[in-house]
């Protein structure tokens, strides 16, 4: 099985050595997880309060950029050969990505999408039933531009003969890579400002007494790993076979909890 208890408890016991390798032997996806943690404790009040504002007004660009992220990383060949990786590793054997993939890229780029969808309506100043002049168009285009880019544009273009092409222009490969990045990054920060968003709200109202913290920071953590991990799936393509990389994700997942449900942050 590629999860049961044995694996689990492995995974756990070997999770402080994996999380001390990978500072040892720094890596985009080490990056990008410090970059959300320390937004968080940097930026959380400025997140939170624009969340009803210039989050609804601009995320349908942000959900644009993300998409075209996702298409420049075609032109990638450090993340081409991950998924060259994961369909020769799920031919031999499977691989847990046979889980991941269907469901954090097809499954729920509805919601991404979604979000999108409420972003334009907002951004229109439509109130109540969309015409469906406006809506079918847009839930036609919105909801499966995500996964339609990254299975027909990026999925299907990789390839060892490109991939070994695309390494050989090294300005190229850093360009595409820090473009890319930008988007996931980016989504992946508006993506958490939604459960920092509903955190606040519940503190703001009184509603998180000292004994229920432990339970909020619970729902905080089951709700960030839907939340973030659309976005950071694609640092697992980048590494898929680095068990620092899992490692790091669900410390960034717990750190994420605890930070926004106590208060420790500076702004």
């Amino acid at each position: 099985m590629i999860f049961s208890y044995s694996n689990i408890l492995r995974f756990l016991a070997e999770m402080p050595g994996s999380l001390i390798n990978a500072l040892r032997h720094p890596s985009p996806y080490l990056a990008f997880d410090l970059a959300v943690i320390i937004t968080e404790i940097l930026f959380f009040g400025i997140l939170t309060e624009n969340y009803q504002t210039y989050w609804l007004d601009t995320y349908i660009f942000v959900y644009i950029i993300f998409c075209l992220s996702i298409f420049l990383k075609r032109y990638d060949p450090v993340y081409l050969s991950g998924i060259e990786w994961i369909k020769q590793k799920k031919a031999r054997e499977g691989t847990w990505f046979s889980i991941l993939i269907p469901v954090f890229v097809y499954f729920l780029s509805p919601v991404l999408g979604g979000f999108a969808l409420g972003s334009l309506l907002h951004l229109l100043k439509i109130q109540g039933t969309m015409p469906a002049a406006i809506g079918v168009p847009a839930i036609l285009v919105l909801i499966p531009l995500y996964p339609m880019t990254f299975y027909f544009f990026t999925w299907r273009g990789a390839g060892p003969e490109r991939i070994k092409k695309l390494a050989e222009n090294k300005t190229a490969v850093v360009l595409v890579r820090s473009l890319s990045g930008f988007g996931i990054f980016l989504m992946s920060m508006y993506m958490l400002t939604f459960v920092y968003y509903n955190i606040n709200r519940l503190e703001n109202e009184g509603a998180m007494d000292w004994y229920l913290r432990p339970f909020v920071v619970l729902a905080a953590m089951m709700l960030i790993v839907l939340i973030y991990m659309p976005a950071r799936i694609h640092y697992f393509i980048d590494s898929p076979g680095d068990r620092s990389n899992r490692a790091w994700f669900f410390f960034t997942v717990f750190s994420l909890a605890v930070l926004s449900a106590t208060g420790i942050h500076l702004f």
